[in-house]
Order: structure tokens, then C-alpha cells, then sequence
């Protein structure tokens, strides 16, 4: 059954908070809404991931974090290094990640306007029912949306089923097999309602840049947002 009234909940510290990690770290907590990213398969060559691997476990060896060290142990010795540095180091490997993907590596059949459609239309499909989509873009070789999950529904399950429909026409429109997907995807809790700006000016500034009508299959605006963007 659908609800009436999309909602926007920022992050509540004072909450409970979910925090797990696969190939990159995921903080999950209830009714919370979630800036995501997700790329093709293609989209970062390996030789790049080579060298952020390198770099990443170079700065962890300098922070005594053990390359030995695996799961929870790993961790544990990870969380031991100060906050600030550890956030200093997300952020830049956020920056290489966001550039990267911004450079255009790989086939990029998001550029297809009919494979743009696809992605769009699935985002917006449960919209109401499963999550409430907010302000998403299609890129040439990624994706960017602001999703809330509803009461059930995880972010996991509504990206799982994304990818898998939208793999399943996109190979078939293209006439090509494999994975199309990276499996593990970019998110990030939106904190407060200056972040929710600046995510939707970030998504909106994408847009512009995809070479797709911006009212047409790559961009499209979540209007209920704009009430809660007004906020201090």
C-alpha cells in the first residue's frame, strides 16, 4: 500500500546506528535517507583500483594497521586510528572515486538514452511503495539518487532489485552478457538539510553535464524535497 506523504529524516546522532563494512563501509539507521552511488563494471579500469589498493594499505601500514590483520580484527585496529584522520583519508579516496567515475572510463552505456530510461524508470517504480526516490541522475557509466527505504524494504534489497532488472534489459537491449554492475555500491547518509542541498546541487550539476535532456531520461527532480532543502 502506498503512503501519502514522501518524508525526509536526517540523520539523528542520538539514534540508533547500524555500522557494517564489505568492500567499503555502510552506516545504516532507520527511516534515514541515503545519497548513493553505483557504477557499470567497467567504469574504473583495474590498474586505477591497483593503485588506490596500494595507496590505501601504504597510509593503513603508516597508522598501524596490520596487513596481516583480517574481518573484525582489522577493523577493530582501523577504528584505533584518530577520527580526523581517518575521515581526512575517506575523503580523499571519495574525491579520486567521484573523479574517476567522472572521467568517462569504459564503454559508458548509460549514454544510451533508451538504457538511461531504463535505470530512471526502475529508481522510480516502487517509488511509495518500498522507498521514497528523490533527486536521481543518470550518468554515462554511473548512478546517483537520493533514496529513502521504507519499513522492510533495505537499501541492500532496493538496489539488488534495481541492478538486477535493469542488468537484465539493458543486456538484452544491447545484445551483450555478463556482469553489467559493480556489486558493492557508494552511500552516505544525508546528515542534515544543508547536505540534502548540497547533494541535489551536486546531482543537478551532473545532469548538465550528461549530454541527455535534462527533463528527459537521465535527470529528474524529486519536488517533495524542495520543503525540507528550505530548512536551516
Amino acid at each position: 500500500m502506498k503512503l501519502n506523504k514522501p518524508v525526509f529524516k536526517p540523520f539523528n546522532p542520538h539514534e540508533c546506528v547500524e555500522v557494517y563494512r564489505r568492500h567499503l563501509p555502510h552506516w545504516r539507521q532507520e527511516g534515514a535517507c541515503y545519497f548513493v552511488t553505483w557504477r557499470l563494471n567497467d567504469s574504473i579500469p583495474i590498474e586505477i583500483s591497483e593503485i588506490w589498493k596500494e595507496e590505501r594499505e601504504s597510509w593503513l601500514a603508516e597508522h598501524g594497521v596490520d596487513a596481516m590483520l583480517e574481518g573484525d580484527d582489522r577493523r577493530v585496529a582501523y577504528e584505533r586510528v584518530p577520527f580526523a584522520e581517518r575521515r581526512e583519508i575517506e575523503r580523499l579516496q571519495h574525491r579520486k572515486f567521484h573523479d574517476c567515475l567522472d572521467a568517462g572510463h569504459g564503454a559508458c552505456s548509460l549514454r544510451s538514452s533508451e538504457c538511461a530510461g531504463i535505470v530512471l524508470e526502475s529508481l522510480f517504480f516502487f517509488n511509495g511503495e518500498r522507498c521514497w526516490t528523490g533527486d536521481a541522475v543518470i550518468m554515462p557509466n554511473h548512478v546517483h539518487a537520493l533514496i529513502t527505504p521504507l519499513c522492510n524494504f533495505s537499501l541492500e534489497h532496493i538496489l539488488q532489485s534495481i541492478k538486477k532488472h535493469t542488468a537484465v534489459k539493458i543486456n538484452k537491449l544491447m545484445g551483450r552478457k555478463g556482469q553489467l554492475w559493480q556489486r558493492d555500491s557508494h552511500d552516505h547518509i544525508v546528515r542534515n538539510a544543508g547536505e540534502l542541498r548540497a547533494f541535489r546541487k551536486y546531482i543537478a550539476k551532473n545532469a548538465a553535464q550528461t549530454g541527455l535532456e535534462l527533463d528527459g531520461y537521465a535527470y529528474r527532480c524529486a519536488d517533495w524535497l524542495d520543503e525540507y532543502a528550505a530548512m536551516p
